[in-house]
């Protein structure tokens, strides 16, 4: 059995200034210092380790469940505020022909297209006759973030999970 210890050193200073209405002074300044130890030991067979993600996201699951979303052959996605941000420029026409612009799954076995590791968001709902699912704002943000560094929009790499 491994172990390792670990010391941390702890220092804050919190100065307080400036209490006005006392009859003895104009101000009153308080001032403290604080400094801890604290000792841990840590077990290198027991300490979960934490996975260090060395590739980005490989695609987009967008969960449709419950929506009852309509197949269609150009899909976008839109963000509540109605900016698209898949489906609209910049897709390969010859890989859209040859694999569509997204897969249809019913169950997260079914979501390879979206690669070993896909960013999973939810659509808040529908437009285009429940064609196309929009994201939350924050949500859409983090699929374009996400895309940034694989593109895995410009890949198709895009699944919609439905009932």
């Amino acid at each position: 059995m491994q172990s390792s210890k670990l010391i941390l050193l702890i220092f804050a200073t919190t100065i307080f200034a400036a209490i006005p209405n006392y009859a003895l002074a104009d101000s009153v300044s308080v001032s403290a210092s604080v400094s801890a130890q604290i000792n841990v030991e840590i077990n290198s067979e027991t300490t979960p380790k934490i996975k260090k993600q060395t590739e980005g996201y490989t695609g987009v699951i967008i969960d449709c469940r419950g929506l009852n979303l309509q197949r269609v052959m150009s899909p976008v996605i839109k963000d509540e505020n109605g900016e698209i941000i898949y489906g609209d420029k910049d897709l390969d026409l010859d890989k859209i022909n040859e694999i569509g612009m997204a897969a249809y799954a019913t169950n997260m076995n079914e979501t390879s297209r979206a690669g070993s590791n896909p960013i999973i968001v939810p659509a808040m709902k529908l437009s285009n006759f429940n064609s196309n699912p929009v994201l939350s704002v924050a949500d859409a943000s983090r699929v374009l973030i996400a895309n940034e560094d694989s593109g895995f929009l410009k890949n198709l790499n895009v699944v919609f999970l439905t009932d």
